[in-house]
């Protein structure tokens, strides 16, 4: 009756969330073991927020910051996060719609081939999550937490990189901070190396021919900065 198809409603709602904490799972560790490739993968998962043509994604990939250090082709980092459920692919004609079972249903397999005119992505749901729990925003906030101390320093690397700048640029800049950097844990003075790699690891810097501030990290400056006034 009523009561079994609700316990199976639910059934299946709680197996889609098993399944998206499952993808959320999969997306974390990929970042995790590719921390190259992590910032691109989110870049095009939030691309594909809006249904996109592969094509596009694949030349979107290509135009990111740091593509040329993955040693990937678009295609195969496309494919990584459609693998592990961050991005749904479709099948579509040459109007660009997508092809369903349905639509498959009565042809052959060559008549059905001959539909595919093309590719589209759209992030899924676990998509979603890991970009909101990898947000460089997010990532960045808690790393100006752990040491307010430091967030000055931070701050002015991100602002110095807006155009991209050589390492000893950024060194010259924290040795002359005058701030107080030290290491909590062993008590030892902080190298700039240390702040360039938080920053990069955070996804508020990228080597782009020098290094370079992303778009977030320097929004969230932007937005941090006035309040450090009083």
């Amino acid at each position: 009756g009523n009561m079994d198809n609700a316990l199976e409603t639910s059934a299946s709602i709680a197996d889609a969330h098993s399944e998206v904490c499952e993808a959320v799972e999969a997306l974390l560790d990929l970042m995790k073991r590719n921390p190259l490739q992590r910032e691109i993968y989110l870049q095009v998962i939030e691309f594909c927020e809006t249904r996109r043509a592969l094509a596009e994604a694949e030349a979107m990939v290509a135009s990111c910051p740091g593509f040329s250090l993955t040693a990937q082709t678009p295609f195969r980092l496309i494919a990584n996060v459609v693998d592990n459920g961050g991005i749904h692919w479709y099948e579509v004609d040459a109007a660009g719609s997508v092809i369903t079972e349905e639509r498959k249903a009565g042809l052959t397999d060559d008549e059905a081939d001959d539909l595919v005119e093309g590719f589209a992505l759209e992030t899924s749901d676990a998509g979603r999550k890991a970009c909101e729990l990898m947000a460089p925003e997010r990532r960045l906030r808690d790393l100006f937490d752990q040491a307010p101390q430091r967030l000055g320093t931070y701050l002015d690397i991100i602002d110095l990189c807006s155009e991209p700048q050589s390492f000893k640029a950024i060194e010259t800049l924290v040795r002359n901070s005058g701030a107080e950097l030290v290491s909590a844990s062993s008590g030892r003075p902080l190298q700039p190396s240390y702040f360039v790699d938080m920053l990069e690891r955070c996804g508020g810097l990228v080597w782009d021919k020098g290094w370079k501030a992303t778009g977030k990290g320097s929004a969230l400056a932007k937005q941090i900065r006035p309040a450090m006034a009083f």
